[in-house]
Order: structure tokens, then C-alpha cells, then sequence
């Protein structure tokens, strides 16, 4: 009772056994999955590896199973992503149809829907871009029968975000002249999927490695210049030299999935002549998506950096300038080929999603779109010039990592030139020595995540400014265990890591290359300590052995599955995984089947794992993913594994421990003294942790009381000098952050608290006009020092600039208390030398403890020579009166307004003209002036520099230089309503007008220079003037 031929979920046409064949269940009683005797074999037709637990079905294939749904992983996306969950559960036939389902909203249609080969999982494409937050119903339909529904199975978030990880792990030592396999582990960690996701995988330089995944070339495009990539190198900066001793191989992920974790395997071989006892370290660093969006849409900047840098690349390397024209097809080319690379990773999404991705090279991209523009800029026939066999030093050094691709341009290694460009710089440490391509030691300390340790620069732990970068250390040992069990990087020695870290493990056996034979079955098993180990998030990992491997799909905590290795040996290798939740022990066995028989083979030569004596022929691996379980202690958790070849004695495998660090770190701000006596003082900080230690800090600051805010951010220091204003008070805490990323719980109150009481001189006045002083005659001026500071200002005297013209004598005591004040004199007795035209001037500068700088007083005046006895009288005709001794004389001109300068010559305005005249001292005109605004001026007076301000009768004030120019081109704009009889100007530099015509004075503030005396003295209706 068969039915028609066809696929039944495999590769190979067969026929499944109806409803009511005795067939089903005819075989043994024994359960399949502990024995195989003679009445069923291991595998099916279709190389499915027969499961359950009751007797098997006699024939070509085991049944599916009863169709059901049971979960999803992820079971939750974020609304405006992707997401690209696996639903779990038996008998999924291709065809079936899968919809999201919410009362009141419409329904989430996959955009893929990929059914697994062994029918027990499907993974679909879900683009969440317009679907409501809340659950939704999972309704799986078959191509035939009722439908299975999963209530409530996935969730809409309301934000999509995605989380990239990355791990390494792998033997922790490698011989010299062998061949060792690691693994990158990547995965999302967040509830949308990623798109065009950099890694940057930071080798030995000394070491050939190869990529065992699928690595892609740029997709073929229209005018693509380069026909075969295998020459093209996938490394950036710095080249794999003697002096940098790194490859930093790039690798390009087109999707990660949400809720996904996937590898990517790597050989590196070491050379036989290699130092024993060497250490190195290999780093997984990923960088931000260069696409974001459901639809995976480019960001605009990483784009735009991509071409900058090809650009240069194909100026540098290949000879050709690029033009602007030909800048913007390379900028549509570079789109279409990020485009195809996301609709590539779309493609096999399902795939991906169950354990099969593909990876390209964004540096092989940059050369790509290089190339292309380098070929449009020549002509149509032209060929591309020989690439270099390593890009440039140029390569992917001028864009950015955030948002566009890796930056790098030196490692940090030793001490020497060359400082950071990247703190989240991938580290490659090589035991001893010294480098060109290097930091100095204060650089070291100086960059944000990096420590001295030794002669070396070292990262404090996770320093990647996106997602999570691991750091696997390996030595060259002389000899090492075959077997070894490796997990999760942490940090330091003790290995610690998060409570919400997923731990990878991974399980290596080898059948050494003295062996005898090939191992024909290998039992793997794994306790998993579930006082620990939370078990619900337990998947599966890869399954690898020699050159093949089996990926099983996310999630799974069993699995079955088959290798053909005919016609290199007629044997069939059945593989199956299975997690005993209740007891916690996770177990797979590879079995040796021949294909005739379907029993363990009888050729004693036969066996799927061959001694190792060509590296990895004879290694296996299996892995799996577990988190820590929340509410788990701190403290060390190990993990180990027995491996049982064939019929020998199980071997264990070393315990591979971390110590789970869920505590953050304890900060101080050490405590300051009351009071400081500058405006900058010094902070310092400090903090302890118990687990993987602090990694940084940052400090918070407030003001007299005021809210805090941030004053450094993430710093690795433990001091630093704070500017403040004195007579204010600034109080500090601080949060630190240790190298897991445990973050100190938040503060409320200071932690030190100091109020500046700095020192603070004012001087007053600033500056002082003698104006005109006849040598042999004297004016003093007082200079008074008041001490405005919290703190007591000690004066340690004045200087005084000229001590030829000028004097200071000084009463100010040794020190000023707040509020105190003293006087210090300057008195200016011009020399025979000073001048009459040109202002003798000198400074007066304070020397004392004060915080702040008050400016020097200046000081300045004229030497004059007329004499004090004669008398200047404006009279009502337009004439000038002067009485020298006993004698009248009198002169034509003038009338309106007198002030005599320091030089003796009189200056008086013509009354109802536009136009002031000077005089000398014996009354010859000098000259007459205009402009500036003159207009029928009234009153005349001049300040202390010599200027000559004019009062004009329609209420604005002119201004004239001691030689008659105008001053200023228009009037100076007073406020107010004048109606000006006279002016004069006070010891402060202000303006005072007398006012007829509304009884009021008007007085315009610091104007003029400041004088000492004032030079003109209002009379009656005229005004006298005598010099000082």
C-alpha cells in the first residue's frame, strides 16, 4: 500500500506508505533512535535519518509524522523591519502556505516561505513595514488538509532594532606546520533582521588563512570591468607586512536574520619553522549596517563613503583621475551592486535562516566599483589597469566606520608613531617586540578603551562603536589535546561575561594522525548544568567533520541528518543531536552506515573521520548556543564534554569555564577640599569591581546646587582638571562602567563638593587723562584696588611703566580681605623731553595672587607751556578778549564757546557760521576748521586726549582732533533735547551740556577721554576758560 512516486520532502523520488499499510510500525520494537537491526534501516531513501521512539515503518521512508506548528524563533519583530523567523514543528510539506493573523488588521503575508528538507521547519519572510504592534496568529496551511494555527505565536513590536554580535572560537593553541579551524560566530541579537552587516576579521599576518564559507564576488552588473575576482583581495589596511604583522580580512554579511546565529569557519595555517610559545590574538569586529529598513535601504552615507573611497582607490592604485560626471555612475553602480547583494542575501534567506548564508567582501566591492569607474573614465576599449596584489594604504582610510566603511590605518602594537584613528581598532597582539605602525605609551593611555600593559597597547575589553567585538587569544604550544572543548570570549583571565550573553560552545575531536584507522562512530556528549544553564534557549549548531557540514536549522534541540561520501568512500554518515532537557545532557552520534546494508559498515578500513594526517580530514566539531539562566548567582560556570571512539574509553574534554559578571562597579569622586583658591583645580576619581573591572567613567558636575549633566563621557582617566568662576560652587559624582558593560546604578547626591574662593582684583579707574601739565607743574590721580574675591588678595605691589614722567606712591597693605580696598597715587610731572602734541602715557599693572588678570590703568597727558596768569573773555561781537598781566588784548573772531588745549592755543567757534577757529597763545589764528557736523556751534570744550568737542546749536555734538580734522564725519547723536549754552567734561569722560532753552543739563556718559580737572568753567551768558 504505497503511494505515487514523488518527492515526500526530500531530494529523491519515493513512495510513502498509505494510511493502514502494515508497513507503518512493522519494524522492530526497538526504538529507532537507540538500535538498528535487520528489520529497518538507519536511513531512508531519501537519507533521512529514521527517528521516534517506537518501532520504525518497513520501506522507503518514514512517515512525516502528524502536521503541527509549535513555536517560532524568533517569535517577535519589529515593527517598520524585517524579520525572517523558523517555524518549528513536523510534517511541513513544500507548499505550504504560512499567514500572520490579528483581529481587526490585515494579514502579514510572508514575502518567502522556505520549507526544510526534513519537513520539520519553515522559514518565511515577514516585512513588517505596515502591520500593527500586538500578537498575532500563525496559520500554516498544507497544500492539502486543514490548516495548523499557532495562537499568539509571533508579536509586532513597536520598534525595530537590530543587535549584531560577533565570537570567535577555536582551539586556544595551533601547532606550527598544521592547519587549525576556528569559528566566527555572528548573530542578531535584536527583533529586526540586518542587512549588508561589515566584519572585519583581524588575522596573523604570519599565518595563510582561508575562508571555508561561501564567499561571494561582487554580482555581475552591466559594465563590470572585472571578470574574476580571485586575485582581488578582501584586506584593508595595514597590509600583511613584516611591521604591521596583521590581515584584516573583510567580509560583508548580506543578512542577518533576527534571532539568529549563524558561522562562518576559517582556516589559518602555521608555518613549521614558527617560535614555540608565541601568543596571538584573533578579533571579530562588526561594524553598523550599511542598510536599514524593511527593505533593506541603503544609507545614503555609507554609500557615498564607498565611492569616496574607490574613487581614491582608482586615482592611487590605478592611475586614473575620476571626474564628477563619471563620480555619479559609480555612485549608481555601487547602488546596484549593494542592491543585488541584499537581493542575493534575500534570496537565500531561507537558507540563511536555516544555517546555509553566503558572505561577500566589502573591499572586493570598493576594488569593483574602482575598477568600473576607472574604465568609464578612459574609453569604452581601454582595460583596466593590473590590480596590486594588496590594495593600497589608501583602502578604506578616509571614510567613516558608523555609518560607511571600516576605518583603519595603524595596529596597536607596541610604541611608536602613528596615533588612533578608530578606538573600537581591531588589536593584534603579538608576544614582545616593537613596531613602526604603533602608538606611543601616552597616546595608549590617552585613547578612550585602551590600556599599558607592558610594551603593548591593549583594548580593556568591548571597545567596538557598534554591536560587540570579541578578542580569542591562541599560542603556539609544543604539543596539544586533540580534544578540546572552547566557548564564549570574556574578558580577562577569569573570562567574564553577561548574564544576557548567548554562549556558543563548541566541541572538537580529532583521530590523531598516528592512528591505525578511521573512526567509524563517535559519540559526543555534554552535560549542561541546569542549576545554570537556562535550557529554553538551547539551538543547535553547526555539525562539521573533515570537509562537510550540517547545519541545523535555529532552534532545534534535535536534529537528524546524513552524509553521502561516495564515491571517495562507500559509507553513509548518520548524524544525529538531541537535548535530554530533563537531564540536561545534549548528545550527538556519527555513525558509519553502508549504503547496501544501511548497518554500521563491516569494512574495518571504512570510516567517515580518517586519521588527521592532512588537516582537518580528522576533525569533527559540533556546537550549540545556551544562555545563562537570569537569576543565576555570579560566579564560574563550566562546561565540559566526553567523546567515545568507537568502542574505546570515553575521553573528557578540559572544562571550558567563564564567570558570569552581573554586578556593576562601585565609583568615588575623591573628596575636595572646601574652598579653591583658583578657578581650575583638579578632580580625581577612582573605582573597584568585582568581576571583569571598570573600563570607564563618566563624571557629572552641578553648579551652586543646579542640576547635573555630564561633564566626561566614558573616560578611561582618573583625573582631570574642571575650569570653573569664582564665588560659585561645583559639586561632582561619578558612574562607572565596567568592561561587560554593567553600569553603576544612578546617583542622586555629590559626591565631593569645593566652592572657588579665588582671589579677585578690581582696579578703578581704568584709565586716567592728565590732559595738559607745563613741565616743572604736577597732577596726581588716585587708583583704588578693591579685593571683590572670597579669598584674601595678597598684594605684592604695582608697577608703573614710566618712571620718568610718572610717580606712584602706594598705601595698600599686604594683603586685601573681601570687600577691603586701598588707594595707590600716580602723579605725572612731564620732563623736558615730553611732548606737546603726543600723549605721554605709562601703565599701572598689579602683581598679587589674584585668580583673574585686572587690565593695567592707563595713564596719559601733555606737557604744556602757557603761562597760568593770562585770562581768555569771549565777547558779544565776535571778538576774543585776553588779559595778560595788566594788559587787554583783543582779537578779531571767535565769539561763540572758548576752551584753551594743552598747548596754550585757544579754540572758540564763530557764532552762526559753521566753523571753529584756533588761536595761539598770543592770539595769531592758527587755523579755522569745518566738517564733522559744525553747525552755528555754542559751547567748546576739550577732553584729556586733546579732542576738541563742539556743542552745536541744533542740539548735536561734533568732534575735532587737536590738529582740526573732524574726528567723526557726522555728529556725535546725543538723547534728548538740546538747546546748548555751554559743555564741559568731568573726571569720568562724560559729556555735561547746559540746556537754556528747558533749564536742564544733559549729561552724555563716557564719550570723551576722562580728564583730571576740568578746563572750562560756565559764567553767566559767556564762558571763561583757564588752563589747568
Amino acid at each position: 500500500m504505497l503511494g505515487s512516486l514523488a518527492l515526500n520532502g526530500g531530494t529523491i523520488p519515493t513512495m510513502s506508505p498509505l494510511p493502514g499499510s502494515p508497513a507503518i510500525g512493522g519494524g522492530s520494537s526497538a526504538s529507532n533512535s537507540t538500535a538498528f537491526d535487520g528489520s529497518c534501516s538507519a536511513l531512508d531513501e531519501r537519507l533521512f535519518v529514521r527517528g521516534g521512539s517506537g518501532p520504525c515503518t518497513i520501506g522507503a521512508i518514514e512517515p512525516l509524522g502528524v502536521f503541527a506548528t509549535s513555536y517560532l524563533i524568533p517569535a517577535a519583530g519589529g515593527a517598520g523591519g524585517t524579520v525572517t523567523p523558523v517555524i518549528h514543528g513536523a510534517a511541513f510539506l513544500p507548499g505550504s502556505t504560512v499567514v500572520l493573523r490579528q483581529s481587526g488588521q490585515a494579514d502579514v503575508v510572508p514575502t518567502s516561505t522556505t520549507v526544510a528538507p526534513d519537513t520539520h521547519s519553515i522559514a518565511v519572510g515577514l516585512d513588517l513595514t505596515n502591520a500593527a504592534a500586538g500578537p498575532y496568529d500563525v496559520i500554516v496551511t498544507p497544500p492539502t488538509g486543514a490548516p495548523s494555527t499557532l495562537t499568539a505565536g509571533f508579536t509586532v513590536q513597536s520598534a525595530a532594532v537590530p543587535v549584531i554580535n560577533t565570537d570567535i572560537i577555536g582551539n586556544s593553541g595551533i601547532r606550527p606546520g598544521r592547519t587549525a579551524i576556528f569559528s566566527l560566530i555572528y548573530g542578531n541579537s535584536g527583533n529586526a533582521d540586518a542587512y549588508l552587516v561589515p566584519v572585519v576579521l583581524s588575522l596573523p599576518g604570519t599565518m595563510s588563512y582561508t575562508l571555508n564559507g561561501k564567499v561571494l564576488p561582487p554580482p555581475p552588473t552591466t559594465g563590470q570591468a572585472i571578470k574574476d575576482f580571485s586575485t582581488v583581495p578582501m584586506l584593508i589596511t595595514p597590509l600583511p607586512t613584516a611591521t604591521s604583522g596583521v590581515n584584516n580580512v573583510s567580509i560583508l554579511i548580506p543578512v542577518i536574520p533576527a534571532g539568529s546565529s549563524a558561522e562562518l569557519q576559517f582556516s589559518l595555517y602555521l608555518a613549521p619553522n614558527s617560535s614555540h610559545g608565541d601568543t596571538f590574538s584573533l578579533i571579530a569586529n562588526p561594524g553598523s549596517p550599511y542598510a536599514t529598513g524593511a527593505n533593506g535601504t541603503i544609507d545614503p552615507v555609507a554609500l557615498s563613503n564607498l565611492v569616496a573611497a574607490a574613487r581614491s582607490y582608482a586615482e592611487t592604485n590605478l592611475g586614473v583621475a575620476i571626474s564628477a560626471q563619471t563620480l555619479a555612475k559609480m555612485t549608481t553602480y555601487a547602488g546596484t551592486q549593494f542592491a543585488q547583494e541584499i537581493a542575493l542575501g534575500k534570496q537565500a534567506l531561507g537558507a540563511t535562516a536555516l544555517g546555509q548564508p553566503v558572505f561577500f567582501s566589502d573591499a572586493q566591492l570598493q576594488i569593483d566599483v574602482a575598477a568600473y569607474g576607472a574604465k568609464l573614465q578612459s574609453t569604452a576599449s581601454a582595460t583596466v589597469p593590473p590590480l596590486r596584489p594588496q590594495p593600497n594604504p589608501e583602502l578604506l582610510t578616509s571614510v567613516d566606520l558608523e555609518r560607511g566603511l571600516m576605518k583603519f590605518t595603524g595596529y596597536k602594537h607596541g610604541f611608536g608613531p602613528h596615533p588612533p584613528s578608530w578606538e573600537g581598532y581591531a588589536y593584534f597582539g603579538q608576544g614582545g617586540g616593537t613596531s613602526n605602525n604603533s602608538w606611543t605609551v601616552s597616546e595608549c593611555r590617552e585613547a578612550a578603551g585602551y590600556s599599558v600593559s607592558g610594551n603593548e597597547c591593549v583594548p580593556d575589553g568591548r571597545t567596538c562603536t557598534y554591536g560587540d567585538c570579541k578578542v580569542h587569544p591562541i599560542s603556539f604550544p609544543v604539543s596539544i589535546d586533540p580534544n578540546e572543548k572552547d566557548g564564549p570570549s570574556g574578558v580577562g583571565s577569569a573570562n567574564y561575561t553577561l548574564a544576557t550573553t548567548t554562549f556558543p560552545y563548541q566541541v572538537e575531536f580529532e583521530n590523531e594522525a598516528t592512528a591505525t584507522g578511521a573512526a567509524q562512530t563517535v559519540t559526543v556528549t555534554d552535560p549542561i548544568d541546569t542549576s545554570k544553564f537556562d535550557l529554553s534557549t538551547f539551538s543547535l549548531g553547526a555539525i562539521t567533520f573533515g570537509a562537510y557540514s550540517l547545519n541545523p536549522p535555529v532552534g532545534l534541540t534535535s536534529y537528524a541528518g546524513a552524509v553521502d561520501l561516495r564515491p571517495t568512500q562507500n559509507v553513509l554518515v548518520a548524524v544525529t543531536a538531541n537535548l535530554d532537557k530533563s537531564s540536561g545532557i545534549a548528545t550527538w552520534t556519527f555513525t558509519s552506515l553502508d549504503p547496501n546494508t544501511m548497518q554500521l559498515t563491516g569494512d574495518p578500513n571504512a570510516g567517515f573521520l580518517p586519521p588527521d594526517t592532512n588537516p582537518p580530514v580528522g576533525i569533527g566539531r559540533v556546537a550549540f548556543n545556551v544562555k545563562p539562566l537570569a537569576a543565576a548567582p555570579d560566579g564560574q560556570i563550566c562546561n565540559t564534554a566526553n567523546i567515545v571512539f568507537d568502542l574505546n574509553a570515553a575521553i573528557a574534554t578540559k572544562p571550558y569555564c567563564n564567570n558570569k559578571d552581573t554586578t556593576p562597579p562601585n565609583s568615588q569622586v575623591a573628596a575636595l577640599s572646601a574652598t579653591q583658591p583658583s578657578p581650575t583645580f583638579t578632580v580625581f576619581w577612582s573605582g573597584t569591581d568585582t568581576g571583569s573591572g571598570v573600563a570607564r567613567y563618566t563624571i557629572y558636575v552641578a553648579q551652586d546646587g543646579g542640576p547635573f549633566t555630564a561633564w566626561m563621557t566614558a573616560t578611561t582617566a582618573t583625573s582631570g582638571a574642571y575650569t570653573g568662576i569664582s564665588g560659585h560652587s561645583y559639586s561632582f559624582y561619578s558612574i562607572a562602567t565596567d568592561l561587560l558593560g554593567n553600569i553603576e546604578a544612578a546617583k542622586t547626591h555629590a559626591e565631593a563638593t569645593t566652592l572657588i574662593a579665588t582671589p579677585v582684583a578690581t582696579l578703578s579707574p581704568s584709565s586716567v587723562a592728565f590732559g595738559s601739565v607745563a613741565p616743572g607743574s604736577h597732577a596726581s590721580a588716585t587708583v583704588t584696588l578693591t579685593s571683590t574675591g572670597l579669598a584674601p588678595l595678597i598684594v605684592s605691589g604695582f608697577v608703573l611703566s614710566d618712571t620718568a614722567n610718572f610717580t606712584l606712591s602706594s598705601a595698600c597693605p599686604a594683603a586685601l580681605n573681601q570687600g577691603q580696598s586701598c588707594a595707590a597715587t600716580v602723579t605725572f610731572a612731564p620732563s623736558a623731553s615730553a611732548s606737546l602734541t603726543t600723549a605721554t602715557t605709562a601703565t599701572l599693572s598689579l602683581a598679587s595672587n589674584a585668580g583673574n588678570a585686572p587690565a593695567p590703568v592707563l595713564f596719559s597727558g601733555f606737557a604744556g607751556t602757557q603761562s597760568a596768569a593770562n585770562v581768555w573773555v569771549v565777547n558779544g561781537n565776535q571778538t576774543l578778549s585776553q588779559l595778560a598781566g595788566s594788559t587787554l588784548n583783543t582779537f578779531s573772531g571767535g565769539g561763540s564757546g572758548i576752551a584753551i588745549d594743552h598747548a596754550g592755543n585757544v579754540w572758540s567757534g564763530n557764532l552762526g557760521g559753521s566753523a571753529v577757529t584756533e588761536f595761539s597763545s598770543t592770539g595769531t589764528v592758527l587755523g579755522s576748521f569745518i566738517g564733522g557736523g559744525i553747525s552755528s556751534p555754542v559751547a567748546i570744550a576739550i577732553d584729556g586726549l586733546g579732542v576738541v568737542w563742539i556743542a552745536n546749536a541744533n542740539g548735536t555734538v561734533s568732534t575735532l582732533t587737536n590738529t582740526g580734522a573732524p574726528a567723526n564725519a557726522t555728529p556725535v547723536a546725543t538723547a534728548g533735547n538740546l538747546a546748548p549754552a555751554s559743555l564741559t567734561i568731568d573726571a569720568a569722560g562724560s559729556l555735561w551740556i547746559a540746556n537754556t532753552a528747558n533749564n536742564t543739563v544733559t549729561e552724555v556718559v563716557g564719550e570723551a577721554a576722562p580728564i583730571v580737572a576740568p578746563t572750562v568753567t560756565a559764567v553767566t551768558n559767556n564762558t571763561l576758560g583757564t588752563e589747568p
